[in-house]
């Protein structure tokens, strides 16, 4: 599993032309069949910055997901050339001895979400 996060800060009257981006980008990109999350989110007390928690199958995913057409015109095209500073941190997983169980609450989520999005079964 490769997970990163992408942070950008935007020009303030940039703020409506990036929410946009952001829409398209954000739908393609979750319709790729190695992209397993991608939310982005507005930093709460400064609204010009963004940051984008990515995750993908593996290593094949997140190089296909950098070499499709969406990400060429709304990531290279878009916030990349919009952004002032721009910061990109992957993460690594804790490894664990054993998955911890899941609660009732985590679990009824989770088949909420699959039923929202069948195409990421």
């Amino acid at each position: 599993m490769i997970s990163f996060t992408v942070r950008m800060t935007f020009a303030p009257e940039d703020r409506t032309e990036i929410d946009e981006i952001l829409r398209q980008l954000t739908a393609a990109s979750r319709q790729e069949p190695g992209c397993v999350a991608y939310i982005p989110h507005r930093v709460q007390g400064t609204p010009d910055t963004v940051l984008i928690y990515e995750q993908y199958a593996d290593t094949a995913a997140e190089a296909a997901h950098r070499q499709s057409a969406h990400f060429s015109k709304y990531a290279v095209g878009g916030p990349s050339q919009l952004a002032l500073p721009h910061t990109t941190n992957p993460l690594r997983s804790r490894p664990t001895r054993q998955r911890p169980a899941l609660s009732a609450v985590h679990r009824s989520l989770c088949r909420v979400w699959l039923e929202l999005n069948p195409s990421k079964r």
